[in-house]
């Protein structure tokens, strides 16, 4: 081989190991960087994985407040027919009692008439 071929070779062999300790401190620098990297992936995922947790909870503390919200509702309407119930029923007592006062008068008048029939 000649010199000047082998020189060449030398040269491009240089240029490889140079690239390689390029290549080399960039991985060195780039190693904290991937396992910080690697960490808040892991905290990014966990953090995740308890958000899609309390999102769940949640969703079930709704369900069960709009659950609730409809039992009440329908109380609160059970509550106002009873409450219209009880208002008809003392209007009812009241006509009930003017009646048997009225019937009370008729009653004695007609053991008064009785009497004097006989």
């Amino acid at each position: 081989m000649d010199l000047k071929a082998t020189a060449a070779c030398l040269f491009k062999m240089g240029e490889w190991v140079k690239a390689m300790r390029s290549i080399f401190l960039v991985n060195e620098k780039l190693a904290p960087i991937k396992a910080q990297l690697a960490e808040g992936q892991k905290k990014l995922n966990d953090g995740q994985k308890l958000l899609d947790e309390l999102t769940k909870q949640k969703e079930e503390c709704e369900a069960k407040v709009s659950e609730l919200r409809r039992q009440a509702d329908e109380c609160n309407r059970k509550k106002e027919t009873t409450q219209n119930e009880v208002e008809s029923n003392k209007l009812k007592l009241v006509r009930a009692k003017k009646l048997l006062d009225g019937l009370a008068d008729e009653k004695a008048r007609w053991e008064d008439e009785v009497k004097r029939l006989r």
